[in-house]
C-alpha cells in the first residue's frame, strides 16, 4: 500500500464523513496503484470480482460489439467505485473499464467489501443508496435512447457533462472538452451525426465547442431543446 494511501478514502462518497479510524481501516483493506491514461483496468467478462474506489482520475466504462463498435455506459471520477456488480453477485464482469486520465484508485476484494458493508449498517445504507442512484441513472439513459432523437440526446448529455441539475441560468464548461467520438460512443452514434449536430447547436449561439473546452452559452436554449 502506497503511505498514507487510506487518508484520501474520506473523498470516496460512500465513505465520506467517517471518521478517521474507519477510514484507516477501510484502507488498510485495499491495494494502492496509479494508473496512466489510457490503461485497462478491467476487461468485460473477465471472472475477477475486485472493487475499486477512484481518489484521484477518472474513468469510462464501455462494451465492444462483434463489428468493434465502441459504447461508453457511464464516466466515474474521484470518489466514485466501480466493479461492485461483481463484487456483490460473484459473476463476470458487465464491461470494459479504461482511464481516460492519470488515475489513482484502491481495489478490495470481494469477500472484504461484502464483510464491510455487512458489518457496518451505515455503510450498508450507503452503498444501497448508491446502487439506487445507479439505477436511476440507467433508467434515465434507457429513457432517452427510446424516445429521443440524436439531437435531443446530445443536449442532454452536454448538459449532464457540465453538471446536471447543477447548470444554472449562466455559463456553464466541460473541461477538458470530449471529442466527437467520445460522445458518439457516449450516444450510440457515429461521429459525423454528432460533428453535424454540433455545428447546428455552435451556428445559433448555444454552444461553443473547441478541442479544450465546451462553453455552454444558452443553457435554458439545451432544456428547451430537450423538452421539445
Amino acid at each position: 500500500m502506497v503511505e498514507g494511501a487510506q487518508n484520501l478514502l474520506h473523498v470516496v462518497e460512500i465513505f465520506k464523513d467517517l471518521d478517521a479510524e474507519k477510514t484507516n481501516a477501510i484502507g488498510q483493506r485495499c491495494n494502492w496503484i496509479r494508473l496512466p491514461k489510457g490503461k485497462l483496468i478491467l476487461s468485460e467478462h473477465e471472472p475477477s470480482t475486485d472493487v475499486f474506489l477512484i481518489v484521484e482520475g477518472r474513468v469510462a466504462a464501455k462494451s465492444y460489439s462483434d463489428q468493434g463498435k465502441e459504447i461508453t455506459y457511464t464516466e466515474l471520477a474521484r470518489g466514485e467505485l466501480f466493479g461492485e456488480f461483481s463484487a456483490i453477485d460473484k459473476q463476470p464482469r458487465s464491461a470494459s473499464v479504461q482511464t481516460l486520465e492519470e488515475s489513482y484508485v484502491g481495489s478490495m476484494s470481494s469477500d472484504s467489501f461484502r464483510d464491510l458493508i455487512a458489518n457496518d449498517p451505515e455503510l450498508a445504507i450507503r452503498f444501497a443508496e448508491h446502487m439506487v442512484r445507479k439505477n436511476r441513472e440507467l433508467t434515465q439513459k434507457v429513457y432517452e435512447f427510446s424516445t429521443m432523437t440524436i439531437r435531443h440526446r446530445l443536449c442532454a448529455e452536454i448538459l449532464r457533462m457540465a453538471g446536471g441539475d447543477d447548470v444554472g441560468d449562466s455559463e456553464a464548461f466541460i473541461e477538458p472538452a470530449p471529442t466527437q467520438y467520445h460522445l458518439a460512443t457516449k450516444l450510440g452514434t457515429h461521429r459525423e451525426a454528432v460533428n453535424r449536430e454540433i455545428a447546428a447547436l455552435s451556428s445559433r449561439g448555444i454552444i461553443e465547442f473547441t478541442r479544450k473546452r465546451v462553453t455552454i452559452l444558452q443553457p435554458d436554449t439545451l432544456r428547451r431543446i430537450i423538452e421539445s
